[in-house]
């Protein structure tokens, strides 16, 4: 096999025209790049397109690993609000249900106490 040699300096030269305004999506791989500038175009708009910037060379205002330890607070946050949204339930269903065996006690002393009213008519 036969070995190709590139000369960096008078081979390969820099993007003079660049663009980052490629269609994204599945068509982006069938835009017919030929060259190394066009393949770098494509890396350039999905680069842009990821950061969510004006342009790929601009820094992102948030970096993934930011986004990622925000989510894990705002994740956090709901799960602990979820407890004590259920600890709240359970406390509410628990006076619920003693309320209920309160009234429960209640309607038998006064049904007792009819009965024996009316059995000593």
């Amino acid at each position: 096999m036969a070995r190709t040699f590139i000369n960096q300096s008078t081979q390969i030269g820099n993007s003079e025209l660049y663009s980052d305004t490629l269609e994204t999506g599945a068509g982006l791989e069938f835009t017919g790049s030929v060259t190394i500038q066009d393949d770098l175009n494509a890396l350039r708009t999905m680069v842009k397109a990821v950061s969510g910037e004006a342009n790929w060379y601009l820094a992102p205002t948030a970096s993934l690993f930011g986004l990622s330890g925000s989510l894990d607070s705002e994740i956090s946050r709901a799960i602990s609000a979820e407890l004590v949204l259920t600890n709240d339930l359970s406390t509410e269903v628990s006076t619920a249900r003693s309320a209920e065996a309160s009234l429960g006690s209640d309607i038998s002393t006064e049904v007792s106490r009819a009965t024996s009213a009316e059995a000593s008519l």
